[in-house]
């Protein structure tokens, strides 16, 4: 079994002279997690940020679930 540990952290970002402030996990795009097919990973969230959050996945492949990301 994996435990990854991530913050949820703002940053502020600057693209064509122009400032945001985004929630992240340190970077943009977030880490990348490696897993095989059946590997059991725990991912604990701490939010380091005034906002409240939710957490998108993209690139897993959940078997007879509608939610799962085919990128």
């Amino acid at each position: 079994m994996h435990e990854i540990r991530c913050k949820l952290q703002t940053l502020r970002v600057t693209k064509l002279c122009n400032t945001k402030e985004i929630v992240t996990i340190k970077k943009f795009p977030g880490p990348v997690v490696y897993a095989q097919e059946n590997d059991r990973i725990i991912v604990k969230f701490a939010n380091e940020t005034p906002y409240n959050a939710t957490i998108h996945w993209h690139g897993i492949r959940q078997k007879l679930s509608r939610m799962s990301s085919r990128w």
